[in-house]
């Protein structure tokens, strides 16, 4: 794969002048988080910096998805939208925390559905490594958000 290097710098690059331009066009679109009670930052923080991970995340999905064309690697892309979509929702208005995690619980859910072709089945019974993979899913997807909510 002597291809993935050259990508990984590119995909660095644009992570960073994204990240960067939605960091300065937030405050000016309305994508700032104003600190409350519960919040761990002390000035206004802008929002929707998710924008540039997505973007460039599709974009490698796109590329891998020609090379190694397969429905289960479609399902993983209309999976990552819905919760992308639902994410960046919620950073233009808020979104309940229960249709957040309803949407991330099915993406992994119909994720895993389609993957279980994928799942090391003769390790641990298929139905019980699907669940341990749909938690952990959204395990990771909400420490994520938090991370995020806390500037990280």
């Amino acid at each position: 794969m002597p291809f993935l290097l050259p990508i990984c710098i590119v995909a660095f690059a644009f992570a960073l002048l994204l990240t960067m331009s939605i960091r300065l066009l937030a405050p000016s679109l309305g994508l700032l988080d104003v600190p409350n009670e519960r919040s761990s930052h002390t000035t206004p923080t802008p929002r929707g910096g998710g924008a540039s991970f997505v973007l460039l995340v599709t974009a490698a999905a796109g590329f891998l998805g020609m090379r190694i064309p397969s429905w289960q690697f479609a399902m993983y892309a209309i999976c990552a939208a819905c919760v992308a979509s639902v994410s960046y929702i919620d950073d233009l208005r808020s979104v309940s925390a229960s249709i957040r995690f309803g949407v991330q619980t099915a993406a992994a859910i119909a994720f895993m559905s389609a993957a279980s072709a994928m799942v090391f089945h003769d390790f641990v019974p298929g139905i019980l490594l699907s669940a341990a993979l749909v938690f952990w899913i959204v395990s990771l997807t909400n420490m994520f958000n938090f991370m995020d909510g806390i500037d990280g």
